[in-house]
């Protein structure tokens, strides 16, 4: 909102921005992106004791329930690992109140713990666009990618609108919410409300006010929610988040004075023309001051007009009261079983591909051809060929060929063909 600082903001830990936003935004909670800190364990450790013990710190960062925990915890794989002299394990662990969940849970973070949504959205963009992009290739390509943002989100409205989840539960509350949350929405919804069903609760006693469960083992995280729907069939809209409802987007917009914001395509003709007037009129005049100085005062003139009028273009600035349109009636039609197809997972091969793959099966099956000893069949090649081996080790042999007395001075060498021809000419 206009003049309201966010109440937290992730960022990495470039120390430029740390200094900004202390003082561009004293009052907002700066947190640390996790994922750029967990990533660079790999970096920082040594390879063995990574390998052996990246896994119980992320357990002891993920899964701490309180700071006192994550200190305890912190300290004991530390000592165990053997990794209390590392510098940067050391420096994680003074600044753990800007990015270890229990100490920074405190303020609401819409379940984000890393930078991910923006470089999300950066990855997404330079599909489109990059560096090497002049100024209007730029605004082409940024207009494609748009476009194709507005086009997935108009299927994914598509489907929330005209399609039900498939899914099977006893529960009236399910069948609620698959009516008014967005699939994606529901989905996370269903699995919890399936996992706290799959947890053991005991009736010791009942009456006509209350009833008593006894809780089993490590359902006391499920044990409010358990309660609430043994009671309650369906969910108050109170109790609804309107941006997870299908109908976020069919309320009323308003502006900051009140009025409907519309789609009014009259309207932005009018200003497009008017814009184009004005342009013409600044274009002419600019080269002399005081008719720059007469055009500004008149503009001056007729806005405090306008405002003593009260209107905004055919609108009159009443306040509107707020109220929700209803979706349009739609047949809705049940989202599809999902089934495996008939050759699904398994990647076509070209025809080069496949006579590769034939000849080296038949190659295997009748052992490999020596370019050594000119054998097929033989389980060595021209590297570990016993017939090179012994014709190397005889001394009266040079590279396989027999040496002349008379015609010492013989330069053997070798092709770099596939056969390994040897010839030997006289040395000059």
């Amino acid at each position: 909102m206009p003049g309201d600082a966010p109440k937290m903001i992730i960022t990495d830990q470039d120390p430029a921005m740390t200094k900004a936003i202390s003082e561009a935004l004293s009052n907002t909670f700066h947190r640390y992106c996790s994922w750029h800190i967990l990533n660079k364990f790999s970096e920082k450790l040594d390879p063995s004791k990574y390998l052996n013990y990246y896994d119980d710190f992320q357990d002891c960062i993920w899964n701490s329930e309180n700071r006192d925990e994550f200190d305890s915890k912190w300290m004991a794989i530390v000592e165990k690992s053997g990794l209390s002299d590392n510098g940067w394990l050391q420096t994680m662990y003074d600044i753990r109140s800007t990015w270890v969940p229990a100490y920074v849970n405190h303020v609401f973070s819409a379940r984000m713990s890393s930078s991910q949504r923006a470089e999300s959205g950066h990855a997404f963009y330079m599909r489109f666009v990059s560096k090497e992009n002049s100024l209007l290739d730029f605004m082409v390509q940024f207009n494609r990618a748009v476009t194709r943002q507005r086009h997935l989100e108009l299927m994914e409205d598509h489907v929330d609108i005209n399609e039900k989840p498939n899914f099977n539960s006893p529960f009236e509350m399910a069948d609620q919410m698959a009516r008014v949350y967005t699939h994606t929405c529901f989905k996370e919804f269903y699995n919890q409300l399936k996992e706290c069903c799959n947890y053991k609760f005991e009736l010791l006693r009942e009456n006509d006010k209350y009833m008593v469960y006894k809780p089993g083992y490590h359902a006391d995280i499920f044990w409010h929610f358990f309660i609430f729907i043994k009671l309650v069939d369906k969910l108050h809209d109170q109790y609804i988040l309107k941006r997870w409802t299908k109908s976020a987007k069919s309320d009323f917009v308003f502006d900051c004075a009140g009025v409907e914001i519309t789609d009014n395509k009259n309207l932005l003709a009018r200003r497009s023309k008017l814009c184009q007037y004005a342009v013409d009129v600044i274009d002419k005049i600019m080269g002399n001051e005081e008719a720059s100085n007469m055009f500004i005062d008149s503009l001056e003139t007729i806005l405090e007009k306008y405002k003593s009028m009260g209107v905004d273009g055919d609108i009159v600035k009443t306040p509107i009261v707020p109220g929700k349109k209803s979706l349009p009636s739609q047949h809705v039609y049940n989202e599809p079983v999902q089934v495996r197809a008939k050759g699904c997972g398994k990647r076509l091969k070209g025809g080069k591909e496949k006579a590769k793959l034939k000849a080296k099966k038949k190659a295997d099956s009748i052992g490999r051809f020596c370019h050594g000893c000119k054998k097929h069949g033989q389980l060595h090649d021209k590297r570990n060929c016993p017939e090179l081996e012994d014709k190397a080790n005889c001394p009266n042999l040079q590279n396989g060929f027999p040496l002349d007395k008379k015609d010492e001075n013989v330069n053997v060498s070798s092709t770099d063909d596939d056969d390994d021809d040897y010839y030997y000419s006289p040395t000059e």
